[in-house]
């Protein structure tokens, strides 16, 4: 799909948040950690920034245009700036992912 990449784990052993983290140093950017609940949804929205969200603990479904993606642990999606998208966390009771701009 235009405008997302999707980049699915393929490293040897289980994705942890210090392997995860190490990643987005090595791209030499700056992230935070967010934190949602299973069940929690948002509606379409926008960032005026290229997005990169990686999935730690739980399981996030992203909708752009017509198509649905679903990330797991050490799942990665890069979205372009002003990309239309909606987010639905499910999985475990505490959604947690790395969340960097460029």
């Amino acid at each position: 799909m235009k405008g997302v990449k999707i980049t699915k784990w393929d490293g040897d052993e289980k994705p942890n948040i210090e392997i995860l983290k190490k990643g987005l140093d090595d791209e030499g950017l700056d992230y935070y950690t967010f934190v949602c609940s299973s069940g929690d949804y948002f509606s379409e929205h926008t960032h005026p920034n290229y997005e990169i969200r990686i999935v730690v603990e739980g399981m996030m479904e992203y909708g752009v245009a017509d198509e649905k993606f679903v990330l797991g642990p050490g799942d990665r999606i890069d979205m372009e700036p002003n990309i239309v998208h909606t987010a639905k966390a499910f999985g475990s009771s505490k959604i947690v992912s790395l969340a960097a701009e460029k």
